[in-house]
């Protein structure tokens, strides 16, 4: 998509795209400046210093890293530059990675922290809803580039905004409005139900809202995403980053079940025993379904999960609605979640992932699943994962 300069600043040609990104760093800016007014100044003033740089940087060195291939050919010295005008950021920069500017800016709250001598969780609980509304402006600023589209929209939806035109005439779905819809509504429910949340509650939300979302809304792009084979990239982050969190409240959990007196090898054997208690019977009534009501045999091959998935599509589509509201009912007591509630919360987790894994990654997908279809079922895996991460990292 072609696409002609704005303006020239301190001799620098700007595009609208890189325009809208310094739009969004100065929003996020104003947002964590005001959320971290109860901050020490110094943590705020390190914290947006580092948290800008390394956000920037690190966005950068995903991105490079995600197109290793490319740039071992192009040489690593282009590391800052590129030839390709209309993606440009800044300057001479272009292509960047929202997860490697999350990471980033949490490395930067980091070492503000320690330099201020300030709580870190207090600065990432700060950082998190400015996170979300910058992230939400560059989505919006995707339409400027032709990218963030979605798949081909049919006769009857071809308008602006649910659709763009490309250069062939084509009409494609805006992903792009929707990725910034679901960032604003994600900096609204940091604002809200995140509101007097402390000790990393608050930036736990914003990394289980944002990874889950990510994860079905990556599906559905049908731009130059990133991907590693067949693999997007995105989706992996974000997948490894709800598991990342969900580790880290089982974690919490155990220790604090420690600090009351309570075996914690003991404890932890048994939460085991309780979740192959609660995975087994949702794999064996699939496994039923397929072999007596499908009447077809399972191989023992690397799409075995495919197959069984996608040929129970509506029984696993109701599994996961189930198991959404199981969890979601599960009420933690004032010591947090029992054995039983952690045992079955993690697999109501684990279960989305095994079926999101076997829906991309599955070799033989002739099995009679309709797109659409596919693309339910993984939003309500995405959204049982993001249900039960929550309970398990913040209510637990």
């Amino acid at each position: 998509m072609e696409e002609q300069m704005m303006w020239n600043i301190l001799g620098r040609e700007v595009t609208p795209y890189a325009a809208c990104n310094w739009l969004a760093c100065a929003a996020a800016l104003a947002v964590f400046l005001w959320q971290g007014r109860r901050l020490k100044l110094s943590a705020r003033i390190w914290t947006a210093v580092l948290a800008a740089a390394l956000g920037l940087f690190c966005a950068r060195l995903f991105y490079v890293l995600a197109r290793l291939e490319l740039f071992l050919d192009v040489g690593l010295e282009n590391f800052f530059f590129t030839q390709d005008e209309s993606y440009r950021v800044w300057g001479s920069v272009s292509g960047a990675a929202f997860w490697g500017a999350v990471g980033g800016a949490a490395l930067g709250a980091l070492c503000a922290g320690k330099i201020a001598r300030e709580k870190i969780s207090d600065i990432l609980d700060a950082l998190a809803p400015a996170a979300a509304l910058g992230i939400a402006v560059s989505r919006f600023a995707e339409y400027s580039i032709g990218e963030g589209i979605g798949p081909e929209a049919p006769e009857g939806l071809q308008f602006f905004p649910l659709a763009v035109m490309n250069e062939w005439e084509e009409w494609y779905f805006a992903l792009f409005l929707l990725e910034g819809l679901v960032g604003l509504i994600i900096f609204a429910l940091l604002l809200t139900a995140g509101r007097g949340k402390r000790n990393g509650d608050r930036a736990r939300m914003f990394l289980i809202l944002y990874g889950a979302s990510q994860i079905v809304l990556e599906a559905l792009r049908r731009d130059s995403f990133l991907r590693w084979l067949f693999v997007r990239v995105n989706q992996l982050a974000s997948a490894l980053v709800l598991l990342g969190v969900v580790v880290f409240g089982l974690a919490r959990w155990l220790r604090r079940q420690k600090a009351e007196n309570r075996h914690a090898g003991r404890l932890a054997g048994k939460t085991l025993a309780d979740l192959a208690l609660f995975l087994l019977p949702f794999f064996a009534v699939l496994t039923a379904y397929r072999l007596l009501v499908l009447q077809q045999p399972l191989a023992l091959s690397g799409s075995l999960w495919w197959k069984l998935l996608s040929g129970g599509w509506p029984l696993t589509l109701a599994g996961m609605a189930g198991l959404c509201v199981l969890s979601f009912l599960q009420k933690p007591g004032p010591q947090g979640l029992t054995e039983k509630q952690a045992a079955l919360c993690t697999a109501a987790f684990l279960v989305p992932v095994v079926t999101i894994i076997a829906m991309e990654f599955g070799i033989d997908k002739s099995a009679d699943l309709p797109e659409e279809m596919g693309y339910l079922i993984e939003a309500v895996c995405c959204l049982a994962m993001g249900v039960n991460a929550w309970k398990i990292a913040i209510r637990g």
